[in-house]
């Protein structure tokens, strides 16, 4: 069952990043599920909370809502908030990072403070909007027709 993650961004100040088409349509890229183990040795957390499929992202969509831009994560799990945080959920949150500087190495290679993460040179990142959990009822709402 493909659950969905839907954030607007209001007031933001990408509408004219590079990872979001010049002409205003809409950009999406498909995954297929399963394969949610990267090059094939990533594993998950041992604790139970984390079901297969948490982290399977099944699309990412960009697409621009007037001054805005809207973010849109389909991933192959429902969503669940296991440690009670009232949120809504608490396992899945996205984090992507945006070249807006163009090629080369003008942004930074280190991801954001403990993701532990590096990108290769001339891979570099100027921007990072996060994902990040919402209040259950808004998540509900807003994911209802998200992803088909």
């Amino acid at each position: 069952m493909t659950i969905r993650i839907r954030h607007l961004l209001a007031g933001c100040a990408l509408g004219a990043m590079a990872a979001s088409p010049a002409l205003g349509a809409s950009i999406e890229f498909k995954d297929p599920t399963g394969d949610d183990n990267g090059p094939g040795n990533y594993v998950y957390p041992t604790d139970a909370v984390y079901s297969p499929g948490s982290f399977d992202i099944t699309s990412f969509e960009v697409s621009p809502k007037g001054k805005n831009v809207e973010f849109k994560v389909c991933v192959n799990s429902k969503l669940d908030d296991p440690w009670g945080m009232g949120v809504g959920f608490a396992v899945q949150m996205a984090v992507v990072f945006i070249n807006t500087a163009g090629a080369g190495n003008q942004g930074h290679q280190d991801g954001l403070a403990g993701l532990n993460i590096k990108f290769a040179p001339g891979h570099t990142w100027t921007r990072a909007v996060v994902l990040s959990p919402q209040q259950q009822s808004r998540v509900t709402s807003a994911s209802a027709a998200a992803c088909p």
